[in-house]
């Protein structure tokens, strides 16, 4: 029944963007010939023309055609016709010859625009007539630049102009900006777009509470419906699904290890990303996998004419951006970032590293062992990229884009007594490359062939001062792709897109245990081929947004056909008021696991696995959504009723530590919920609240009970922040709130089961317990100072202000006498404060 209704809605949601879709027109116009003939039978007149001159030429149906003079000004003002008298009864009608025509209208109100001035190369070379039309008379022209007062410019390429029909341009007014086209949520550089995905623009961040950069992945957590319980970037949960659920792409490679220092700080340089676009719902039909949300990277060089420089620094480490332009038509990006944390064991990586270590093998070692083994440990992490943009021609560009990220980690056992010493290290490493190419045939037709890859490894190797016993461990992933999108304008402001996507994913995990030598070794391989088609519609005034999408996916290795719709639809209903509905249904082919809880010393314990088909399928998520948004005068309230579902989970993707922890069991979760966000701008000062509810089940039928609460159930989650932001000083503050999370509970009366034959724990039901309520108050400050050719800015920032203690994470564990029953806590992060220092030139 479940899957009719989903049908249904999805087949509605179809026909409903084909009806608006239709019922777009476009403003007719009037063949010039017809308009004459009409004169000469009302006004018992002949026209002398030449016929392959004006038979091409349309234009609007005057008002009225009784004043002779007036139509014919008309016809001139529109088409470049001129008609002059002969006699009483005879005129002529001759063509002024143009190589290019445009007309120019307000995007808001569709009215032409009279006294538009146009440039070619900064020279004034004329203005829009009466009826906001253009006419040149140069061939030589290539390029040609509208302005006028109150209007943003426009650069438009004389090769997209028509002789025949004037090609219409639209202009937006710049007091409309950030009411239509750019609508700052919670801070500058981070918009809400029309299709309600979310984009960062890191160049232009403001302030956010906490952070002292533009780090994409944390501020995910003041975004309505994400949250990140355990305090770390390496497990973001979109809408109660798992971190693995999200799609992070770099410049169209997959990227797999999102962060580092073991999830507390993110993996890419905030200063080298130029727009990264987060999707929760109604993503593009181009991007697959990822069934709780898509984050996409792209790092293409906006302005090619200019360089600039940045040098960043804070108690953690130190980066570099640099943007050069290599020739006019080539630049390229380059960054690097080390950490310090090798060398300083500064106070923020002090209280980062409490945080991350606490309950893995590394802390167990120093704690159990303090007086018969000591523990030196040496970490550090590094990334680098680069970005290479190349303009062959007007029609042709490429890019080339290559990525690097390690963390590393190496600590030493050495035996108190006799000085032995055995040495254990964890590599996590992520290297991403891809090739762009873009073909502009002509003003209707684009297409776009790409090349990417993607090696991610995750390397143990641990060693013992008590055992000979040696345990490997090794976990892998290949991913190869391959894309061809061809873009085509069919009408105006509809744009139909289709392609074809081809992906192999290999896998590999291996086990190798020494004395006695043990080695478990599984490899898996998927090809991923998908046909994609899509339609996007845009109004040119902007009350209208869609975009339907359909994917169709063959996956080899499990000899599988799946199809994957997408629905996004965004209507202006009032002026100020904004409606809309998303939809999709999407698919994944890998996912994280636990195979023990000690895995990877505990620290990065979750594994990459393929599906398979048998004991790890396909995951397949159907999501919808419904919406309001409303904005004025500095307010902005947006709210959003939707349902998930994933099928296809496995108990080892979902981080128990309780009865399920060593089942393999297979199941779903259905999360509903609601978003809401109010946010108030006066002058320099910006306020915001969000607040999200949601129930969030899992329902695994080979398990008593079948169904229970989702181990990453929030039922309640808030957020908010105040800052002031000027030209040269920025102040942010707030704060989270998260109710606890479920957990379960044992029988404190009778905790342990079979203690004499096979003792275990005696749990009661899974996850209908919770754990105290999360809080945290933050703050971040930052001054600016400026110069002719550079400028400095220097800041703060508090995680934890008022240092508050909270239990984070709970589970149970028998003791190694297996008699007892232990209560193992994790906590949060206490007051950690970072000061950092950056230069632009």
């Amino acid at each position: 029944m479940q899957k009719q209704i989903n049908h249904k809605i999805l087949l509605l949601l179809f026909f409903l963007s084909v009806f608006f879709s239709s019922t777009a027109q476009n403003q007719q116009t009037f063949a010039l010939l017809n308009l004459l003939d009409e004169l000469e039978q009302r006004h018992d007149i002949r026209f002398n023309y030449v016929v392959e001159d004006l038979s091409p030429l349309e234009l609007p149906k005057p008002n009225q055609i009784n004043n002779l003079d007036a139509v014919f000004d008309f016809i001139f003002k529109h088409t470049q016709v001129e008609i002059s008298k002969v006699n009483d009864n005879n005129y002529t009608a001759v063509w002024q010859e143009y190589s290019a025509c445009f007309q120019l209208k307000n995007s808001l109100n569709l009215a032409d625009l009279a006294a538009v001035a146009i440039y070619n190369q900064q020279q004034l070379i004329g203005k829009t007539n009466s009826v906001g039309k253009f006419f040149l008379r140069d061939s030589s022209v290539k390029e040609l630049t509208f302005k006028s007062t109150d209007f943003f410019s426009e650069n438009i390429s004389v090769e997209t102009a028509s002789t025949s029909n004037c090609s219409t341009i639209y202009l937006y007014p710049e007091q409309e900006l950030d009411e239509v086209i750019v609508q700052t949520y919670l801070t500058q550089g981070i918009d809400l777009k029309n299709d309600f995905s979310i984009e960062f623009t890191p160049s232009e961040f403001g302030v956010l509470p906490g952070l002292i950069n533009a780090d994409v992945l944390h501020s995910l957590q003041y975004v309505p419906g994400i949250v990140n319980t355990d305090e770390s970037v390496a497990e973001i949960n979109v809408r109660g699904g798992t971190n693995d659920q999200n799609l992070l792409l770099w410049n169209g490679a997959r990227l797999y290890q999102g962060s580092h220092f073991f999830g507390m700080i993110s993996s890419l340089n905030p200063f080298a990303a130029n727009h990264i676009q987060i999707s929760k719902n109604g993503s593009s039909a181009f991007h697959s996998e990822g069934v709780s949300s898509v984050i996409s990277i792209e790092t293409k060089a906006e302005d090619i004419t200019k360089n600039s420089n940045v040098i960043h620094s804070n108690f953690l480490g130190t980066g570099v951006v640099t943007s050069q332009k290599l020739s006019k038509d080539s630049k390229l990006q380059v960054s690097a970032r080390r950490s310090f944390t090798d060398v300083w064991e500064s106070p923020t990586y002090k209280r980062m590293r409490n945080k991350v270590f606490q309950n893995t093998e590394i802390q167990s070692l120093q704690d159990q062992n303090s007086q018969a083994v000591r523990v030196n440990e040496n970490f550090y992490f590094a990334d680098a990229s680069a970005s290479f943009h190349h303009q062959i021609n007007d029609k042709n560009e490429m890019n080339v884009n290559i990525l690097g990220i390690q963390n590393e980690l190496e600590f030493n056992e050495i035996l108190v007594s006799s000085g032995e010493e055995e040495r254990n290290n964890l590599g996590q490493n992520n290297f991403l490359g891809s090739f762009n190419f873009n073909r502009k045939w002509n003003s209707k037709h684009q297409t776009q062939a790409e090349i990417n890859a993607s090696f991610y490894e995750l390397n143990a190797e641990n060693k013992s001062v008590f055992t000979a016993q040696n345990l490997l461990q090794n976990n892998q992933i290949m991913d190869l792709g391959f894309q061809l999108k061809h873009q085509m304008e069919w009408q105006t402001q509809k744009v139909l897109t289709f392609g074809y996507q081809f992906h192999e994913l290999s896998v590999s995990n291996e086990n190798l245990v020494t004395s006695p030598n043990v080695r478990v070794f599984e490899r898996n391989v998927i090809g991923i081929h998908a046909l994609i088609v899509e339609n996007n519609y845009q109004s040119v005034n902007q009350n209208f947004d869609f975009r339907l999408g359909l994917r169709a996916n063959y996956y080899s290795g499990l000899d599988e056909f799946q199809f994957s719709p997408r629905f996004n639809l965004s209507w202006r209903l009032l002026p100020k008021l904004r409606f809309h509905i998303l939809a999709e249904q999407k698919f994944q082919s890998l996912t994280q696991v636990i195979d023990q809880q000690q895995d990877f010393f505990g620290l990065e314990k979750r594994r990459w696995k393929l599906a398979n088909g048998e004991d790890f399928p396909l995951l397949k998520s159907q999501q919808a959504e419904i919406g309001l948004q409303w904005k004025y005068l500095g307010w902005r309230l947006q709210s959003s009723l939707f349902h998930k579902s994933v099928n296809g989970i496995t108990s080892q993707s979902q981080g128990f530590q309780n009865q399920l922890e060593f089942l393999r069991l297979q199941g779903d979760y259905k999360i509903s919920g609601i978003e809401f966000l109010i946010q108030k701008r006066i002058q320099d000062f910006r306020f915001w609240l969000n607040y999200a509810f949601s129930e969030n089940d899992y329902e695994f039928t080979g398990f008593k009970p079948s169904v229970f609460p989702n181990n990453f159930e929030v039922i309640h989650s808030s957020a908010f922040g105040l800052s002031y932001e000027n030209k040269a000083l920025k102040v942010a503050l707030g704060g989270r709130y998260i109710a606890g999370h479920p957990t379960t509970s044992i029988n404190s009366d009778n905790p342990i089961l079979n203690p004499e034959t096979n003792p275990s724990i005696n749990y009661k039901a899974p996850n209908f317990a919770n754990l105290q309520d999360y809080y945290q108050a933050n703050a971040s400050v930052s001054y600016t100072f400026k110069w002719q050719k550079f400028q400095l800015e220097i800041g703060m920032s508090f995680l934890n202000l008022f240092d508050t203690a909270i239990e984070t994470d709970r589970f149970y564990r028998l003791s190694e006498s297996q008699t007892e029953v232990e209560r193992i806590e994790t906590q949060n992060l206490g007051l950690t404060t970072n000061a950092f220092l950056t230069v632009f030139f």
